[in-house]
């Protein structure tokens, strides 16, 4: 549905899982994936003054009636609805970018669709979610102040895991790591989570055991496509950005910029400058 020249939504329909897709700006063709509802609002509008950004859902972010079964969130399955999605969009080779796990996503999508891609951009995403972060728990452990371990046990109060209603369990679990993933460790992020809709039984299979085994090794080496990664310095809940060092001699071209005022959302807590890193790096790639 046209909502003005440069506005588009739709939705697509896969093994009745309802996806939704979001494209508002000009410019340079992007994909980010993840929710279509959340992740419009971590961006700033002038960012889509430079990029025609299509925001589009998967099957975390798709409730559905269906008895969970592991093959429903196979990778190559995810990858081909992004495929679609893409071609909903209206897009043709895209720069494409992942969000914290989502980022797996990116890096997948890319190395089984290397013609519809032509950058890779991973925001605040570590290199899996499996022995690497045992670094961001050192970290938290030994660096962060008191006042934040204080606020992040009072949160663990105000936003139980065991009192989360169907369909709130992973965006609890967010809220609960307010202090893990923000600059302001007493920002209130609940305005974005507003009526965003989760499959929990998908969030809990791909955490749990698809992103915590991803090979980040391997993508990187299989990809032909420059990738940026950008993090923040006070992002506690994912592995922090030198446990890529080992990796990043796996690919072709890989560049790592580190925002020191930002925690988990740098393109919402540094706007401007996560907006200047990104379309210039896109005109020099």
């Amino acid at each position: 549905m046209e909502k003005d020249s440069s506005t588009l939504s739709g939705q697509i329909t896969k093994d009745d899982f309802n996806l939704s897709y979001l494209v508002q700006g000009h410019g340079t063709e992007t994909l980010i994936l993840g929710s279509a509802l959340f992740y419009p609002r971590t961006f700033s509008e002038d960012l889509r003054q430079h990029l025609r950004m299509g925001f589009i859902d998967y099957r975390g972010f798709a409730p559905t009636a269906k008895p969970f079964t592991p093959a429903d969130y196979d990778l190559g399955k995810i990858c081909e609805d992004i495929e679609d999605l893409r071609k909903a969009c209206g897009f043709g080779k895209s720069v494409v970018i992942g969000h914290s796990a989502h980022g797996y996503l990116a890096l997948e999508y890319a190395r089984r669709y290397p013609d519809s891609i032509s950058k890779v951009i991973l925001i605040c995403t570590g290199p899996s979610h499996g022995a690497p972060m045992f670094e961001a728990f050192r970290r938290w452990d030994e660096a962060v102040t008191p006042e934040r371990k204080d606020q992040f046990n009072k949160d663990q109060i105000k936003y139980p895991l065991s009192a989360a209603e169907p369909g709130r369990k992973f965006i609890t679990y967010c809220q609960a790591l307010n202090t893990k993933s923000w600059f302001n460790p007493h920002f209130d992020a609940s305005h974005l989570w507003k009526d965003v809709k989760v499959n929990d039984d998908a969030m809990d299979y791909l955490y749990g055991e698809v992103f915590r085994d991803y090979n980040t090794r391997q993508a990187l080496a299989e990809l032909n496509a420059p990738v940026l990664l950008t993090c923040g310095l006070h992002d506690y809940g994912v592995a922090p950005f030198w446990t890529w060092n080992e990796l990043r001699e796996s690919s072709r071209d890989f560049t790592v910029n580190v925002f020191e005022k930002s925690g988990h959302y740098p393109q919402l807590e540094e706007a401007e400058a996560f907006d200047n890193l990104l379309v210039n790096w896109l005109k020099t790639k």
